[in-house]
This record gives structure tokens, C-alpha cells and sequence, in this order.
């Protein structure tokens, strides 16, 4: 996934927003397509956004002990506790879409559509319920992490890019993390990152430019072999 966004909220901010004090707008939300065939897609929607946008913050158990949730203030949210599972879908759903104030928690609703952040929600449950499958991200190295420069060739150029855009958070130092976050084939990357798929947000040209998705594709090609060998 590739996103540089980080999501936090202390446990404080989130119980001191009863019900009533939403918008109106907060008592209801999308609802998730619960087809059998579509199940499937929407867990591994959520547990892919969730990744990408939350985890940093909020841990990948939901505990709010990521890597930047223990430090920011207030800290960020256990997404676990009684305080969070008291919220409604519709509630979490307003939370994640406009963001909370004066906490480290930004609004989605320029990254994820409205069907990913429902998927979101259903994930925070999975975690509440213990269900949750926290990805394994591989941490990439310092030598992956000394090849990013922006005023280098195409491949430390891709580096530079593909670490400021958070992309290592979901794939890994250089595409080699498992399952969905795999980036095993880069022919379909570009179509990938404008378009987006199931738990990852698209990005235009405001955000990634052409020459810049050419770069991170040299740079995944380039740095693969010479890590895996």
C-alpha cells in the first residue's frame, strides 16, 4: 500500500465524543456488502487499508502501540478498549473519514473511498474480536534506506520515493513483504498505483507523478536481485 499518512487518537478523545455530539451524519454510514462472494474481498480490503493507514499508530493488534502512536500527543488510541468498542460502525466510520482534532488522527477522505473505510471499521472489529491477522511487514535495511536520493540516477530516485510515500509500510524495503503486499510482477504497477485496488488508495499525478512510478519501478526491479542474493 502505498501511503505516507499516519492515524493516531488518544482513548480520551474518543470517549469524550458521545453519540449525540456527532454530526448527524455520524449516525450512519455505508454499509458493507455482505454477499459470501464479496466477504473475503472486504476482510482482506480492511486488513490491507488497516495496514497501511493505521497500524503505524494504532499497532497492528490494535493495541496503540505502534511505532509512532506511543509518541505522539496525546498518544493514539487502543482500538481495543471499551471506550472504542462502545462506538457505533457509523460513529468509527465519521472518525476515520474527517479525523478527530487536536490529536495526530488526519481525515481519510482524500485517500480511501467510502467502501475502504467501511472495510476499515470491519477490521477494528476483527481486532477487537481477537480475529485479527497482523501482517508481518519485513522492516527494510539501512542499506535499502542509505539508497534513496533525489538527485540520483532513475533507481535511488524510485528509493527516495518509494520510502517518502510510506509504500515500505504495506510492501517492505524493496516489494519482498508476504501475501497481498507482495510486489512480485511491477508490469501492472502503474496501472496499480493510479487506479488503486481493495485496500490501497490511488494516487494521481499530484501525488506521484509518471516519471516517479517509472523510478519506483527501477528501483523494485533493481533492488530485489541484489537483496535476495
Amino acid at each position: 500500500m502505498f501511503t505516507g499518512l499516519y492515524s493516531g487518537a488518544s482513548t480520551d478523545a474518543v470517549s469524550g465524543r458521545a453519540a449525540s455530539t456527532f454530526p448527524r451524519d455520524a449516525q450512519r454510514a455505508p454499509q458493507a456488502d455482505a454477499s459470501t462472494d464479496k466477504t473475503q474481498l472486504l476482510t482482506d480490503a480492511g486488513h490491507n487499508a488497516y495496514t497501511g493507514a493505521c497500524a503505524q499508530c494504532h499497532g497492528a493488534k490494535g493495541d496503540g502501540k505502534g511505532s509512532f502512536g506511543v509518541i505522539t500527543s496525546p498518544p493514539a488510541t487502543d482500538l481495543t478498549s471499551p471506550a472504542v468498542r462502545s462506538k457505533t460502525d457509523a460513529e468509527l466510520f465519521w472518525m476515520i473519514k474527517n479525523g478527530l482534532g487536536f490529536t495526530a488522527m488526519p481525515a481519510f477522505s482524500g485517500l480511501y473511498q467510502d467502501a475502504d473505510i467501511v472495510a476499515i471499521v470491519g477490521y477494528i472489529r476483527q481486532l477487537q474480536d481477537g480475529k485479527g491477522q497482523p501482517a508481518d511487514i519485513p522492516v527494510p535495511s539501512t542499506e535499502l534506506l542509505t539508497l534513496a536520493d533525489p538527485g540520483g540516477d532513475p533507481a535511488h530516485r524510485g528509493a527516495a520515493v518509494f520510502f517518502a510515500q510510506g509504500c515500505f509500510r504495506c510492501h517492505g524495503g524493496y516489494g519482498e513483504a508476504p501475501g497481498d503486499f507482495s510486489i512480485q510482477d511491477t508490469s501492472q504497477a502503474e496501472n496499480v498505483i493510479r487506479k488503486g485496488v481493495p485496500g490501497m488508495p490511488a494516487f494521481d499525478s499530484t501525488h506521484i507523478s509518471d516519471s516517479q512510478i517509472k523510478d519506483v519501478i527501477t528501483y523494485l526491479q533493481s533492488a530485489a536481485p541484489s537483496q535476495e542474493q
